[in-house]
């Protein structure tokens, strides 16, 4: 898991070093309040496609994706809980993980097959 409330960067070296920080429950994300009555949680768990490796926070999966629900009228709070190099053990291990705390009413599971046959 990643660690929480940690600062640092991610991407290849150099140029293309991206800013990084996580909440109190180590995902690459703003902090979440309470759930609300009637809000719906989604978590997106997986790799570093999820994680956003190399590109900045609004550009990571969770956030272009809570836009696009929002663009179609659906409220969705959507949570990153992506980790670079996770398979789906590590996935159901960070479900586990994180379920309580952020109450997901549905989670979606992205992997990158390209390194992962590997």
């Amino acid at each position: 898991a990643l660690r929480p409330c940690w600062t640092g960067s991610s991407g290849g070296g150099g140029a293309d070093e991206v800013p990084v920080t996580t909440n109190s429950l180590g995902m690459r994300d703003r902090e979440f309040a309470a759930k609300a009555a009637g809000e719906r949680r989604l978590l997106l768990l997986g790799d570093e496609v999820v994680f956003g490796t190399g590109v900045p926070a609004e550009q990571t999966l969770s956030t272009c994706l809570q836009q696009a629900l929002a663009e179609r009228g659906e409220a969705w709070t959507v949570g990153n809980g992506g980790v670079p190099r996770y398979g789906s053990r590590h996935a159901a291990q960070q479900f586990e993980r994180l379920d309580a705390a952020f109450a997901p009413d549905a989670i979606v599971w992205c992997g990158n097959l390209g390194d992962d046959t590997h």
